[in-house]
């Protein structure tokens, strides 16, 4: 049992479309709260979506936390591949 944050940005963005007009990556640090291990923040521009991994080292291995960032990539490919 875990517990983690998500968020996504995507319409402030595309609100300001002359500010991030040239902007080609976009990471972010998550907040964590002192109970929650891991923050998972996405942001979409321009048909993109990158998603950021942060985690606390005390409470999550690093193994762990890349064994999750695979399980996410695997189910995103699979629901690309169900959509085309």
């Amino acid at each position: 049992m875990a517990t983690a944050v998500f968020s996504h940005g995507g319409s402030v963005m595309a609100n300001a479309c002359e500010a991030f007009k040239h902007v080609e990556r976009i990471e972010s640090v998550g907040l964590l709260h002192p109970r929650q291990n891991l923050a998972i923040n996405a942001a979409t521009h321009h048909g993109h979506t990158w998603l950021t991994f942060t985690y606390d080292p005390a409470l999550l291995t690093t193994d762990d936390a890349k064994e999750l960032s695979r399980l996410y990539e695997q189910q995103i490919a699979l629901a690309y591949e169900s959509l085309y």
